[in-house]
């Protein structure tokens, strides 16, 4: 109607419904909203948008980035088969939006990947990997990961001015064990900015592997104090202090955490673990059951649902988990010896 300013609006509507049709798919940019708010209609057209080789590539990059809003079985098999898709962009955003408690199941799809011709995709991925114990790596592909870090470790300390880096490098490091390393380059970053809050998180996490629990805890008070919104600080103190034995504490900053990550099941599975040890077995059903709603596929929820059925001589229900793992998980050593010993 701007460009004809003499006609009235029902005139632009039947000329567009003349040219488009009275049916209309509705724009990426309405769906990705709507996934974005949580709706759980919108997937089957994300994952339509995500194999529609007719929307720009940035397009369907999006719609795999969006996918792990989605803890379902469609969800996850689509951005599993765009791990080999043709387009560089949409591997990339597939590797990058893989959850670490889905790495180890999709180990073999992120292998390959290792040998990408995109560097962004190798680095994204042997930092994924890096998280795993080296044995889970089958021994052939222990020289290029091992390669691939390094090459990891060159890019980020090209930009080790900034406390982003720092921060990577620090992650990097703690994956493989060199907590020393990880503890000096996350004071590095706080160096460069003391108020980058993700690297105390972590400088905590790395101080209580190196047995240095009193420091770790006066930075997670501190920080909790100074920045009370900075919620991933309950969290971390909630699992430094079911390590000290301080079980009343862990549960009431790990409570605090679910409140504000009311979608990361790490820490319901956490706070339901604690739960067992006080045999506070109705509380510890309850937290690990929503850590299983909200990731289904993570065979260790239902191991321990199992295990604290099985505690609780609730040889019942404990049989009934055995069922569901057979169900929804292919076979394999972990799982079959998983089965073994709830039905044992």
């Amino acid at each position: 109607n701007q460009c004809h300013t003499n006609q009235s609006n029902q005139w632009a509507e039947k000329y567009i419904t003349k040219w488009y049709g009275s049916v209309r798919k509705p724009h990426f940019g309405t769906i990705f909203a709507k996934c974005r708010s949580g709706n759980t209609e919108a997937l089957n057209d994300v994952i339509r948008i995500v194999k529609d080789t007719s929307y720009a590539t940035m397009v369907r990059a999006t719609a795999v980035s969006l996918l792990p809003n989605y803890n379902s079985l469609e969800a996850f098999e689509s951005l599993k088969q765009t791990l080999k898709n043709n387009e560089p962009l949409i591997r990339y955003y597939a590797a990058h939006s893989i959850d670490n408690s889905y790495v180890q199941m999709l180990m073999n799809d992120l292998l390959p990947l290792l040998s990408d011709s995109i560097k962004a995709i190798r680095l994204d991925v042997a930092v994924k990997l890096s998280g795993l114990p080296k044995t889970m790596i089958p021994i052939g592909k222990h020289k290029l990961l091992d390669e691939t870090i390094q090459e990891y470790i060159e890019a980020m300390n090209y930009s080790a001015d900034f406390a982003g880096s720092r921060l990577n490098l620090g992650i990097i490091y703690s994956n493989t064990q060199n907590f020393e390393e990880a503890a000096r380059q996350y004071s590095e970053a706080l160096k460069i900015d003391s108020l980058f809050y993700p690297a105390k998180v972590n400088l905590s996490v790395v101080l209580n592997r190196l047995n240095r629990n009193d420091e770790a805890e006066e930075i997670l008070h501190n920080l909790i104090k100074n920045h009370p919104d900075f919620y991933d600080s309950y969290y971390s103190l909630g699992l430094l202090l079911a390590e000290k034995k301080d079980y009343k504490g862990a549960i009431k900053h790990l409570t605090k955490a679910t409140k504000h990550f009311p979608n990361r099941a790490r820490i319901f599975y956490n706070l339901g673990l604690i739960f067992q040890v006080e045999k506070k077995f109705t509380k510890a059903e309850k937290a690990i059951k929503n850590a299983i709603k909200i990731e289904p596929k993570n065979l260790d929820y239902f191991y321990v649902l199992a295990d604290m059925y099985l505690k609780s001589n609730q040889d019942k229900k404990a049989k009934a988990i055995a069922k569901e793992i057979e169900n929804i998980f292919p076979p394999s050593s972990l799982r079959d010896a998983i089965l073994n010993k709830i039905k044992n």
